[in-house]
């Protein structure tokens, strides 16, 4: 049985979402449908059990636009694309936004209009043969006469431009206003927002793993939906989903190895203790439970640090060896997500970002990026529990509902899967514990 790629994306997503009537869209870098013709994206109406195709995406509106933008301004395909989000927010989009609308595909309102030279993003997995394309060419030159930063903020803009129009388009077209958003056009949480803030849009949903990595459930969504004639719903709120380890099997796999640091059990409370330490400005490696399922650290494989302090995000950055630029995400109970955030919701996946009210500014400097926004995941009750008494209890002891929340690895590489490399990760860098099972992990 073959499953078309991007109905496997929207059946991810829609099944998963608790909407029983939107429009789903797909829209990655291209994928071919069940005919094998190749396209960026495809619309759904999604109704009760039922998915049905309206249209598509053409392929010369390919993701890979702002793929292109990334490798121009020397990050990496597929991998670096949150850094051109995060410069973004440095720069001044109309410095240099009418010069980006020649080098890119658009949607008019009406329809997509055909860049020239559309092909040449297409070749971004090359970089070679990218930048010495006619649209590399001029994006590089773009870059020196302007600045990184400013087209960076350009290329920003005319995508959120482009889907705030698209949308509008198929509100007043299908008559609908609640939508899906699927692909890894939708990892872009700055472009998520600006579709939440839309006046035509009442609400969104994005499955946690908006990337091609939920095409498989959403396969077997369908297959089981073909074969039956009923879609199954996945209840999705903590994406603990992969492997846990028992303390026994850590104790093993530290004994297997030849590991600088010191193993102990942790005294006490685990919650209680990592609340302590994070109060005390440490930054925890943070080991617990079943992995998550996707991109984000959601509660299980994570750094962990003191939003107050600004060094501790700068550690952070150096740990994660990434640029300043690039903003470390925030974990929130939920309950006081309106006290800190403007248009705040329960969204528990780290999908979209919130702004900071001003009077709260000075409570979490950390958690701030250059536009004072937050990628923000909400940890409510039905959240993992454990990482839900870590907010808890940091809150008694700071005041601050909020903490800082980073995957659990260098930049560019997967987040910590077994614990031997959780182990490596710590030896080899200025994290200052690691809590994992019931156990710490501390300097030598």
């Amino acid at each position: 049985m073959f499953i078309d790629h991007h109905l496997a994306h929207v059946s991810a997503g829609y099944f998963s979402s608790g909407f029983d009537d939107c429009l789903a869209i797909s829209y990655g870098g291209f994928a071919p449908h069940i005919s094998g013709q190749n396209v960026a994206g495809a619309v759904y109406r999604c109704q009760g059990d039922k998915i049905d195709f309206l249209e598509d995406i053409p392929m010369f509106a390919a993701g890979c636009f702002f793929s292109g933008i990334t490798v121009a301004l020397g990050f990496k395909y597929m991998q670096q694309e949150g850094k051109t989000m995060g410069l973004a927010a440095y720069g001044d989009p109309s410095i240099c936004l009418d010069e980006m609308k020649k080098l890119g595909s658009r949607f008019d309102g009406t329809n997509w209009t055909k860049y020239e030279y559309w092909i040449d993003y297409i070749q971004t997995p090359r970089e070679n043969v990218f930048l010495g394309s006619k649209s590399g060419k001029a994006l590089t030159s773009l870059i020196e006469k302007y600045g990184p930063e400013n087209v960076a903020a350009a290329a920003q803009r005319l995508w959120e431009e482009n889907l705030k129009n698209f949308v509008n388009y198929l509100v007043k077209k299908y008559k609908t206003s609640k939508f899906i958003l699927s692909g890894g056009v939708f990892l872009n949480v700055q472009l998520n927002s600006r579709i939440q803030a839309n006046e035509n849009v009442e609400s969104i949903f994005m499955h946690p793993h908006t990337g091609d990595g939920s095409t498989t459930i959403g396969a077997a969504i369908e297959a089981h939906r073909k074969l039956s004639g009923k879609p199954v719903r996945p209840n999705i709120h903590d994406t603990g989903l992969g492997l846990e380890f028992s303390d026994m099997d850590i104790i093993k796999s530290w004994k297997s190895g030849s590991y600088k640091g010191n193993i102990d059990r942790i005294p006490g409370n685990i919650s209680e203790y990592a609340a302590q330490k994070l109060a005390q400005g440490k930054i925890i490696g943070w080991f617990q439970g079943r992995e998550e399922y996707g991109p984000r650290s959601l509660g299980h494989r994570c750094i962990l640090g003191d939003p107050r302090d600004i060094a501790v995000k700068e550690k952070i950055a150096a740990i994660k060896n990434r640029e300043a630029f690039v903003p470390v995400a925030a974990s929130c109970q939920s309950e006081c997500g309106d006290e800190y955030f403007y248009n705040f919701s329960n969204n528990p996946f780290m999908t979209t970002i919130v702004t900071i009210k001003p009077e709260r500014k000075d409570k979490i400097p950390g958690a701030l990026h250059k536009n004072d926004t937050v990628r923000v995941q909400s940890v409510d009750k039905y959240s993992y529990p454990l990482f839900r008494q870590l907010l808890l209890n940091f809150k008694k002891h700071t005041g601050i509902p909020v903490i800082l929340n980073t995957s659990l690895n260098r930049h560019g590489e997967p987040i910590v899967h077994k614990p031997e490399q959780a182990f490596k990760l710590f030896e080899n860098s200025p994290l200052d514990e690691l809590l994992i099972g019931s156990l710490k992990i501390t300097k030598s």
